[in-house]
């Protein structure tokens, strides 16, 4: 699922916060480079929404309703190995042995601006 040159870098957000779910479609939204394909708020919108768009980039917080984002991430996982997931929370995570061993592709925690943005490029260019 790396990113072919010339294309936008595809991205799904799983986030069940609605107002940082916009903002982080308004962020996308303004990169000239990537494309927002979709969004869910829970579980098994992530897993349905991942098997319909094969995203580049998954950004995806692990505290989700109903069922947490460790089981995405592993069904995710299970589906596709190659899946690039981004994931947030981090510090309330660190003595998860699930989380740590299911593939992530890289953590970010406690970011405060639009930093991430490098990850999104780093990540989405097969890095």
């Amino acid at each position: 699922m790396a990113m072919v040159p010339g294309k936008p870098i595809r991205i799904l957000t799983v986030e069940d916060h609605p107002v940082f779910r916009e903002g982080l479609a308004t962020i996308i939204g303004s990169e000239p480079d990537m494309l927002l394909v979709a969004q869910a708020a829970n579980t098994v919108e992530a897993i349905t929404e991942f098997r319909r768009h094969r995203p580049n980039i998954t950004l995806m917080d692990l505290r989700l309703p109903g069922t947490n984002g460790t089981d995405t991430l592993i069904t995710i996982r299970g589906e596709y190995p190659d899946a690039r997931i981004i994931c947030d929370r981090l510090r309330r995570l660190l003595c998860s042995w699930d989380v740590a061993n299911c593939g992530v592709a890289f953590w970010i925690d406690g970011v405060r601006d639009r930093s991430y943005i490098r990850t999104f490029h780093f990540q989405g260019s097969g890095g």
